[in-house]
């Protein structure tokens, strides 16, 4: 099922050549898990229009109507369909031509903790066609939680909720709602330790029996296109295999002072095609986007 409060995106797939939605939806298991959740404009959905136009029609039957525009919702990515953490919410960017961004938000349980959900943090996910998703490296944090619970700071101890990322120049800028607060599902299951600072803090959630949450709007800021990367001081990366349309091939790279980075082109059988080795790769220094890569005597437009 879609429960839907959370972040909900729609926008166009020129891959898929549909609308798309990304929600969040749970599994029919016993007991449920959070999953981002998918569906897609079905082939009489040519217009956001018509949503709308039905919608004003329609009033409150409108959404008698919704299998008639969209299919089923599907499972299109979860953590390890377990219950100790699980998808949240996942903003989404259409970066480029067959490459999307995601940013999940994975809440932990913690069974140590009275049996509630506690801290939340964000992962990298991607996909070629905003469909099929996949993590970037699962367990790993995008923007890593405080280390020190301090409320009136009101840091990113607790939880962080991210909006899609957006690009203004060179720099990839994620604004996030940053939480110190764990996510207590009411005021006895807080912590004693940290029931002090609440009590003393936000003294009317002892008397509501609710936890109040302060959250504050951040930034995380980086180089564009510089997601996630590998890091090494010497060594050779080799892709995964890909088709070639375009008329270049273009780099991301941070490369330190004195080094050099080349690149070579293989086949589907491993071997390097003639002409574009790496020796003949005109070499790429200091801190690159988007670089052209060229070769001494051969065009990327040749392999087509």
């Amino acid at each position: 099922c879609v429960r839907a409060d959370t972040h909900n995106q729609l926008l166009w797939s020129a891959e898929r050549g549909k609308y798309v939605v990304i929600t969040r939806g749970y599994t029919n298991s016993s007991p449920s898990v959070r999953v981002v959740a998918y569906m897609e404009g079905l082939e009489n959905l040519t217009s956001l229009k018509i949503l709308q136009e039905e919608k004003n029609t329609l009033g409150d039957g409108y959404w008698k109507t919704t299998t008639k525009y969209w299919s089923k919702p599907e499972t299109v990515l979860d953590r390890y369909v377990t219950q100790d953490a699980q998808p949240y919410s996942m903003p989404i960017l259409h970066a480029s031509d067959g490459y999307y961004i995601g940013v999940v938000s994975v809440a932990n349980f913690d069974k140590n903790t009275s049996g509630v959900w506690n801290s939340v943090h964000p992962e990298l996910t991607w996909s070629p066609d905003g469909k099929n998703w996949q993590y970037i490296e699962k367990g790993t944090s995008f923007i890593p939680n405080a280390e020190e619970f301090v409320l009136e700071k009101g840091n990113d101890y607790g939880m962080i909720y991210c909006a899609a990322p957006v690009t203004v120049g060179d720099k990839t800028r994620i604004f996030y709602a940053a939480v110190p607060e764990l996510h207590y599902t009411n005021y006895s299951q807080i912590p004693e330790d940290i029931k002090q600072v609440v009590d003393e803090q936000i003294p009317a959630a002892k008397e509501a029996q609710s936890f109040t949450r302060t959250p504050t709007l951040n930034i995380a800021q980086f180089g564009k296109d510089r997601y996630a990367g590998y890091s090494a001081e010497s060594g050779t990366v080799t892709t995964g295999p890909f088709k070639v349309w375009g008329e270049n091939f273009k780099l991301t790279a941070d490369v330190k002072e004195g080094g050099k980075l080349r690149i070579e082109v293989l086949n589907e059988k491993g071997k390097v095609i003639k002409g574009f080795e790496a020796d003949s790769c005109a070499p790429i220094e200091g801190d690159v986007t988007d670089q052209v890569v060229i070769w001494k005597d051969k065009d990327f437009s040749d392999l087509k």
